[in-house]
């Protein structure tokens, strides 16, 4: 019978962006495939609906304006550089409308839909 183990999500999601490459890796994944980049941020978006929880769509946003350049996106979206670092860096959840025009210039659309 397999053993389960409990896995700190937090913890794990610390140590992997620890790992030598995996920011780079992710980033360069990014700027050279735009569908694959679309890909992630359509399955994170699907997560953060099932789960409520926005920690691993925030983490490909922010790996997405790194690809992207955070002076591009800050231009695009009119938020200052610093404003964008700050709604993407996970340590708190960002404002709607900032979510809503970060997503907007990647290409989606933030909507509501009524819970039946």
């Amino acid at each position: 019978m397999p053993r389960q183990i409990n896995i700190d999500e937090d913890k794990l999601i610390a140590y992997a962006e620890t790992l030598p490459g995996w920011d780079e890796t992710e980033v360069q994944l990014f700027s050279e495939d735009e569908q694959f980049l679309q890909r992630s941020i359509q399955s994170e978006l699907e997560e953060y609906e099932k789960t409520g929880d926005i920690r691993y769509l925030l983490l490909t946003l922010r790996q997405a304006a790194k690809a992207k350049g955070w002076t591009a996106l800050s231009q695009e979206t009119g938020f200052s550089r610093q404003a964008l670092y700050n709604a993407l860096s996970g340590r708190s959840s960002p404002k709607v409308d900032t979510l809503a025009k970060i997503l907007q210039v990647l290409g989606f659309r933030l909507y509501f839909k009524r819970i039946a």
